[in-house]
């Protein structure tokens, strides 16, 4: 899922890195030009959107609170595209701070330890920007 309003985006889509040696797989263009998309490693259980507007300044403030399970054993990060926007502060359920990097077009966003399969999780973005 992508919520794009006049070139800025904020999505909802989940890649991650297991520890253990497929994260250390080297990724080959495929032949012939073909692309496919990453390999999914987290479900999706529930995205809840709080959003803000200014209209005058066309500005927006919001979070994005992700609820996820890890499809494997042994998540360490989560990837999300995150373009336009400036990223205030990542938490977990629990009110915990996680540690992130935005580079302007992803966001990475890394757990304190590897995750089991088993656990469900809330990762709560909090954002803020002027998109085009």
């Amino acid at each position: 899922m992508s919520i794009r309003r006049k070139g800025a985006c904020f999505s909802s889509g989940y890649f991650g890195e297991l520890a253990s040696a497929q994260a250390a797989a080297v990724a080959v263009a495929p032949p012939g030009g073909k692309r496919y998309a990453p390999d999914k490693l987290v479900d999706v259980l529930h995205i809840k959107l709080e959003i803000g507007f200014d209209l005058e300044a066309k500005a927006v403030r919001g979070k994005a609170t992700h609820t996820v399970t890890p499809i494997l054993d042994g998540l360490r990060r989560l990837v999300l595209d995150c373009c336009e926007l400036t990223v205030d502060e990542v938490r977990d359920g629990a009110g915990q701070t996680l540690r992130f990097d935005h580079d302007g077009a992803e966001l990475t966003v890394f757990f304190p330890r590897a995750l089991s399969g088993k656990e469900t999780l809330d990762v709560a973005v909090a954002y803020h920007g002027t998109p085009r």
